[in-house]
Order: C-alpha cells, then structure tokens, then sequence
C-alpha cells in the first residue's frame, strides 16, 4: 500500500472528530512504518544522485537498508510500544500505535518480494502475500485500482468528517500525492 494510502487509512481507523491530539497522532502513526524509508530514498536520491533502478533493485536490499525498515516495521517494535501507550494512558500514543500497526497488517497483506521481517528481533522471516501493491506478477494491476478507489473514498468521506481546515488540506495534499506517485512510478518503471 502506498504511503497516502496509510495515511488516510490510519485517520480513518485511529483519528477522532473531535480532534485532541489523535489526529495527528494517527497521521503520524500511519507514516512511521515508511519513515526510514523515505529517509533512505531521500538521501541516496537527491544527496547522492543514485537512479531508482539502482535505489530499489541494489540499495534497498542491503542491511544499511534492511535493518532501518526492520525495526520500523517490527510488530515486536510496535506491540512494546503499544503496551507503554496504554500504560501510559495517552490518547495520541495510542492513536499513533494503532495508526502503526493498522500500517503493518496492511502491508503484512499487500507485500510479496519486498515483504519485511515483520517479528524482528525476533525473527528474519517475512511472509510473501500472494498479493502485492503493485507488481502485476502478483495482481499489482487489480489492487493498485482498488487502492486508488479506496484512497479517494477515504478522502472524502474523512473531509465530510473532519472540519479542521489543516486536516482538509492534508487530505487533499494525501490524494495528489498518491496521483503524483502513481504517475511517477509509471513513468519511471
């Protein structure tokens, strides 16, 4: 699933109307599991100059890589931190934490070769869905229309929810960022 994606699943899941801090624990809960990610490609990118091609099929499989997106998308990682939450008794915590690990079984279903190690420490095993996001070998080009119809009726159904103006215009920046990266990720591959 794509980040946007997350992102507007995880408000919908853990975001409140009523906001008191959830929401943008909930958006930032949604984006964590990405983070290192982001970081990685940000900097091999545009720091370093590298190409995708060498970025995704190269970089991404190396244990500089490997390892940041192990801990940000370990259930273990993210269960230890669901038990402070509650012990704590922080709205947003929890709100971030749920958004989290609505983001890991998201991807748990929707990664094949690119699954992570999701019981790290744990554990190295990764469990390869039969479905991927977006590789057409395995039905990347049914979910990736699907997803796209679920990210624009999230989008719509949580500004019909929300009110708050900067909640809105996340929202709409969340639906031209997922058309950017699709239209990105097109051309480039």
């Amino acid at each position: 699933m794509n980040t946007p994606t997350h992102l507007l699943v995880g408000l919908a899941v853990a975001g409140r109307v009523r906001d008191d801090g959830r929401n943008l624990g909930a958006l930032a809960g949604a984006f964590a599991p990405d983070a290192a990610l982001f970081v990685l490609f940000g900097w091999a990118k545009l720091v370093q100059g590298v190409p995708d091609g060498v970025i995704f099929d190269e970089l991404y499989w190396t244990p500089g890589w490997q390892i940041p997106l192990a801990v940000s998308n370990s259930v273990v990682v993210w269960g230890a931190l669901g038990l402070l939450a509650l012990w704590l008794r922080r709205g947003w915590l929890i709100a971030f934490v749920l958004a989290g690990l609505v983001h890991l079984g998201c991807d748990f279903a929707l990664h094949h070769g690119d699954a992570y190690p999701h019981l790290w420490p744990l554990s190295d095993w990764r469990f390869q869905s039969p479905v991927s996001y977006w590789n057409p070998a395995h039905h990347g080009e049914i979910v990736q229309p699907l997803e796209l119809a679920l990210a624009f009726g999230l989008a719509v159904w949580l500004a019909r929810r929300h009110q708050q103006p900067w909640l809105r215009t996340g929202l709409a920046m969340a639906v031209v960022a997922f058309g950017a990266g699709l239209g990105y990720w097109a051309w480039v591959f």
